[in-house]
Parts: C-alpha cells; sequence; structure tokens
C-alpha cells in the first residue's frame, strides 16, 4: 500500500529554509534541496518502508529532521561561500535550536476569577423583555 505525502512542503522546504534564513544565505542553489532530499529518504527506516509502506519519516520527528537539514544546509553554505553570517557559529546545531520557533507561550492573560452570582449583577440592571403581540404571532 502507498501513502502519498507533502514531501516538499512539510519536509523539504522547513528545513532548507532555517537553514537559508539562519546562515543568511547569498541565494539557495538547487543543490540544497538535493541535499535535503537525500536525508529526507535516510530518515526512513527500513521498517518505515517496508512493514508499514511509509516513504517519509515520522511527522513525530519532522521537527528534528529539519534541524537536521538546516546544519547541513549552513555547512554546505558556509563550505561554497554562500553564508554571510559571521562568524560562523561554532556550534551549528545549538545556534539553530536557540533560534527555532516554539509554538509554546508564557499565558497573556490571567487566571479569571469567578465572581459571586449576586456581585457580577451588582449595578447593571438586567432589561426586562415584554412580550409583544409580534412574538406571539
Amino acid at each position: 500500500m502507498y501513502k502519498p505525502g507533502q514531501g516538499n512542503n512539510a519536509y523539504i522546504f522547513p528545513g532548507v529554509a532555517l537553514g537559508a534564513v539562519l546562515f543568511c544565505t547569498k541565494h539557495i542553489p538547487d543543490k540544497l534541496f538535493l541535499l535535503a532530499a537525500r536525508m529526507v529518504a535516510e530518515a526512513v527506516s527500513e521498517k518505515s518502508l517496508n512493514t508499514y509502506s511509509r516513504v517519509y519519516p515520522r511527522l513525530k520527528d519532522i521537527r528534528e529532521l529539519s534541524v537536521k537539514i538546516a546544519v547541513e544546509v549552513g555547512e554546505y553554505c558556509y563550505r561554497h561561500d554562500l553564508a554571510t553570517l559571521h562568524p560562523k557559529p561554532k556550534d551549528m546545531e545549538m545556534f539553530i535550536r536557540q533560534n527555532l520557533y516554539s509554538v509554546e507561550y508564557d499565558e497573556l492573560i490571567n487566571k479569571t476569577y469567578e465572581w459571586p452570582a449576586k456581585d457580577s449583577k451588582h449595578g447593571f440592571p438586567v432589561p426586562v423583555l415584554r412580550r409583544t403581540s409580534m412574538d406571539e404571532e
């Protein structure tokens, strides 16, 4: 059974873009996409391929794969004088991890307080709705 996936949008572009943005590359050569595609292919285990017919790595591993691709993108860009971020970070993986987008937020709104029902209506008159002949029709 073959299950197609979003190879470019889900696996290739995030890692390549992460490396390109963080290392301020002059341009993105096609070679980087081939490099990323090979890394994605290598990330698929034999069991995943043969038992579950997966041609892409598991989604739970996608963030780590993007970090690995970004490291390789950075190495390639520094080797080929495409990176403009200087000096080159000593620990490229740590540099990437420090700049990853995080979906965890501090709570912006204070915990709500449940006002007693009597106090929550105090000072705010509640209008009385009257039925009209139009309501009955």
